[in-house]
């Protein structure tokens, strides 16, 4: 009888145990807001030299294109999130060749431009951002341009960027990674994920596309 008591309460500490693992790991991963609270949208138009100047301000130097190139602006806005915690990732991508432009300049302080280290893990777990991250080529990983990083505790509500899309006649085209001119504003498409402290991706959202 005592044995069989003691193997009952093993059982019942172990259900306990897994439970309690189990409920922590979905709060570590469940997301303190859902896309609705933050009314996030984006705007995207193509500009000239002088129009990007004039869009970045003077603070910034405007990136320049040559011939057969092309310059993207655009601004993505949001309402303070009820919470200031985690990061915000924004993805410009072409959908023709989910590719990403090959530099982006921004005006906005407290930006991060570059790549991060969740691209490649948003890449494959959403698919209509399978151009956000790294490719594998050549037995290779190669970087697919630039995009761009919020920490939510900076306050922004506002990202002004300007994107490059070099001609596509520039490079080797078999082996280019970034998206390249011609484009039109709508083969774009903008995308915010939300992501974590210790890198969860707490959601998407389609702002453009």
């Amino acid at each position: 009888m005592t044995r069989v008591r003691t193997l009952i309460v093993f059982s019942v500490v172990a259900a306990v145990a897994a439970g309690a693992v189990l409920t922590q790991r979905w709060w570590h991963n469940h997301p303190p807001y859902r896309p609705s609270a933050l009314h996030a949208s984006a705007t995207l138009r193509p500009v000239t030299n002088e129009q990007a100047q004039a869009f970045l301000g003077p603070a910034v130097n405007a990136p320049l294109i040559g011939t057969g190139g092309q310059l993207i602006a655009g601004e993505v806005r949001w309402r303070r999130p009820p919470r200031s915690v985690g990061y915000f990732s924004l993805y410009v991508i072409d959908e023709r060749t989910h590719a990403k432009p090959s530099y982006i300049t921004t005006g906005s302080a407290g930006v991060a431009v570059g790549s991060s280290p969740w691209d490649t893990k948003v890449a494959a777990r959403y698919s209509w951002l399978r151009g956000a991250g790294a490719t594998y080529r050549d037995g290779s990983w190669w970087e697919t341009g630039e995009d761009l990083s919020v920490l939510v505790a900076s306050g922004a509500t506002t990202v002004t960027f300007v994107a490059v899309f070099p001609s596509a006649d520039s490079g080797d085209p078999a082996r280019r990674t970034d998206a390249a001119a011609p484009v039109d504003v709508s083969h774009l498409l903008v995308g915010l994920v939300f992501v974590g402290d210790d890198g969860q991706l707490y959601w998407p959202q389609r702002l453009h596309g």
